[in-house]
């Protein structure tokens, strides 16, 4: 395997370990809001938040090199890395966007 490659699979798995992480810690956001953890929600949204960034960073320097003219190889791992971190970042926004839903509701009865 070729230092490009070996590169490029680090890479991918950099993006699947940030992002999957990150999905973990929006689903323990909604987890907690769920058992009445309210303390904990903003915590891991910002954490997955992060980790979602770490995710993004990784896949930017791949497209840098691609930009500057360096050959990116084609690689499925580097498509599921790409899938799972954009899975991610739409179950993160999803999971945060229903907890401000469902709060806001929840002030709306309590003002009835």
């Amino acid at each position: 395997m070729s230092g490009l490659d070996k590169n490029l699979e680090q890479a991918a798995f950099r993006i699947i370990a940030s992002a999957g992480e990150a999905r973990g810690k929006a689903f323990e956001a909604l987890d907690a809001y769920c058992n009445g953890k309210f303390e904990k929600i903003d915590a891991c949204l910002k954490e997955s938040g992060e980790l979602i960034c770490e995710a993004n960073k990784a896949l930017y320097k791949l497209i840098q090199k691609e930009a500057c003219g360096e050959k990116v190889e084609f690689s499925l791992l580097l498509v599921h890395a790409c899938d799972i971190m954009m899975a991610s970042a739409s179950e993160k926004e999803l999971i945060q966007r229903v907890i401000e839903v469902v709060e806001a509701s929840n002030k709306r009865r309590k003002n009835t």
